[in-house]
């Protein structure tokens, strides 16, 4: 079986992260992947925020919450 198959095939979501950052080539790896994903129509509309900040990311985590919680939609 083609590689890239298999590996689409055995992917996982994660739920639970072990708390060290990603090192700096790690996370560019990442970036790039995705900058070289395709896109419908080659539009390219992807944007990308890293948030490594341990009390940003509990700050946006809460505002997330806040959001989905006022919209009024009972699946979030």
């Amino acid at each position: 079986m083609n590689e890239v198959i298999k590996t689409i095939m055995s992917r996982r979501s994660i739920r639970s992260f072990k708390p060290e950052q990603l090192k700096d080539e790690e996370l560019k790896l990442i970036l790039d992947a995705g900058r070289y994903a395709p896109s419908g129509m080659n539009t390219q509309p992807w944007r990308f925020t890293v948030i490594q900040n341990k009390d940003w990311l509990n700050r946006f985590n809460q505002a997330c919450k806040a959001f989905f919680t006022n919209i009024g939609n009972e699946m979030f």
